[in-house]
């Protein structure tokens, strides 16, 4: 039974192919520009009374939007671009709210856990993204919104927003993330004081990375809970070396993403892995390739 489930699932969810992300990925870095452009030309309220901009509506009418200015504004060294992401009217919520919820979804169903892991690496470098009036929004079609309303359906209950909301929500997450670190001069420079993948992208990445590695510790608990003294706990352990080592983030490598949901996500590059996968089109990769 669970053989002919995941095979069901490989049929409907098409094969994602691996994005090579650097500042040579002109397409990526074209639509990170126009995000953190379309930002900065919002006009800016008072912490006590932020402006409200709404970027998207959801099918269910929640207004997806960004309140300007964000609380990181009144900090002792301000991050003067800082704004508070928020769909519909909910309580705000901080990156570790959002890890313990991917990670409920592993408790109730590793194999529903691993796709949420693909939408996120997906919406990470706009590959679900089209232009909308000429700005970026995040549009899933086809066979990928076929298949995000099925899981929708059996893990949604779990998320904030239902999983649509839930994955707007981590958009703006990172479009936020993207204009606080990469506006200089009111503009938007990938050839700053930061790394081209400070912001947007490490910070979505860690979305897979923490859960996947903290799930999978708990998943080899529970499997040897007879048997203690085989616990692997450097599974644990790397993911706090890494926090420690780059100061809140711990975002999930190529090779950890190809070695994790391979049946998902393809090195175009491994000819090997390619052939195993058996889906009927590969999605072209956002920068050409």
């Amino acid at each position: 039974m669970f053989i002919v489930y995941v095979i069901m699932i490989q049929n409907i969810l098409p094969q994602t192919i691996l994005v090579r992300s650097g500042i040579t990925n002109k397409a990526l870095t074209k639509m990170r520009e126009l995000r953190i452009s379309e930002a900065l030309e919002w006009e800016m309220g008072t912490l006590e009374e932020p402006l409200k901009h709404i970027v998207d509506l959801l099918p269910n009418g929640m207004e997806v939007f960004f309140l300007k200015p964000g609380k990181e504004t009144a900090r002792k060294n301000p991050n003067i671009h800082d704004m508070t992401p928020k769909v519909g009217e909910s309580t705000n919520y901080n990156f570790q709210d959002l890890w313990e919820r991917i990670s409920a979804v592993a408790m109730r169903d590793f194999e529903d856990f691993k796709m949420l892991l693909v939408f996120i690496y997906r919406n990470t470098f706009f590959l679900d993204h089209t232009s909308v009036d000429g700005k970026i929004r995040y549009r899933p079609s086809g066979r990928v919104y076929e298949s995000l309303m099925n899981l929708e359906e059996r893990i949604g209950d779990i998320l904030p927003f239902g999983l649509y909301g839930f994955l707007n929500y981590l958009d703006i997450l990172g479009w936020n993330e993207d204009v606080k670190y990469h506006s200089e001069n009111d503009r938007p420079t990938f050839t700053g004081k930061y790394d081209y993948k400070v912001g947007r992208i490490n910070n979505m990445l860690s979305c897979i990375r923490v859960p996947y590695q903290t799930c999978s510790f708990v998943n080899q608990v529970i499997d040897n809970r007879d048997s203690r003294e085989t616990t692997d706990f450097y599974r644990l352990y790397s993911i706090m070396q890494e926090f420690s080592r780059t100061r809140g983030i711990c975002p999930a490598t190529n090779m950890q993403l190809i070695e994790w949901l391979g049946q998902y996500i393809v090195d175009s590059k491994n000819k090997k892995q390619t052939r195993k996968n058996h889906y009927t089109r590969p999605f072209p990769d956002i920068d050409g390739r």
